[in-house]
């Protein structure tokens, strides 16, 4: 008597390729993921694992900002020492403005639109938030510095900050502040033709997908526990539509 064969047996096993051949001789012979949903989804997961990675290893292009310190405020509102209260000459004109891009070399007077910017004189501060048709020209050198500008920041209660350096303006160079009207009048203060200094800087680019390994880790766990779970289906099923018949 032929001796019993076990009910559940791997793929790879000699009497489970003799069920899977001879059992069914006009079957075409196919691997044990051939033609199963289960096991394709495997293969859609892994591209999109392979895409995932390539996304997590791309970086996003920095912001770059673009920083100003004035010198100390030494007029006032008369144009002579000293600076109108509530202003000292301890306060000057400070600020940044940030662009997606390097600024250009050789610009010559060119408007430009920040994607953000604040600007402080020691009392105030005017923001893209706050102000009102901000304006802001710049000219750059070879190097793409800033050396010439005219940015001008008011608010809707006629309070204003402006940092100015232009060759045709009379006098060429001014930060002035402008405080209304909490006394019920103007408040002023700045210094003239003592221009300021510009710094550069970028903003960390983000690595776009950060948190992507992790998640590519566990997709991949995953998707390697369901294509074992669905082979192992599949050949169960397999061997048991070949069970020979009970004598």
């Amino acid at each position: 008597m032929e001796r019993p064969k076990p009910k559940h047996l791997p793929s790879w096993h000699p009497y489970s390729l003799h069920l899977r051949i001879v059992t069914s001789p006009g079957r075409a012979l196919k691997g044990p993921g051939e033609g199963n949903p289960k096991l394709k989804l495997l293969g859609a997961g892994a591209l999109l694992v392979l895409g995932l990675c390539a996304l997590a290893s791309a970086r996003a292009q920095a912001d770059v900002i673009y920083t100003y310190t004035g010198k100390p405020f030494t007029v006032g509102s008369n144009g002579s020492p000293p600076p109108d209260p509530p202003y000292t000459t301890s306060n000057n004109v400070t600020g940044q403005f940030v662009v997606a891009a390097p600024l250009s070399a050789n610009l010559m007077f060119t408007t430009i639109a920040p994607i953000s910017f604040s600007f402080n004189d020691g009392v105030q501060t005017i923001t893209n938030l706050t102000a009102i048709d901000p304006v802001f020209i710049v000219q750059t050198n070879t190097s793409a510095q800033i050396t010439q500008r005219i940015i001008n920041l008011f608010i809707l209660n006629q309070s204003q900050i402006i940092t100015l350096n232009a060759d045709f303006n009379i006098p060429p160079a001014i930060d002035r502040a402008t405080l209304c009207c909490t006394t019920g009048q103007k408040s002023e203060a700045g210094n003239i033709n003592d221009p300021g200094d510009w710094s550069i800087s970028a903003v960390p680019a983000p690595i776009v997908g950060a948190g992507i390994p992790g998640l590519v880790a566990g997709l991949g766990a995953f998707l390697f526990w369901r294509g074992r779970s669905a082979a192992a289906a599949f050949v169960r099923r397999r061997h048991r539509s070949y069970q020979p018949a009970a004598a």
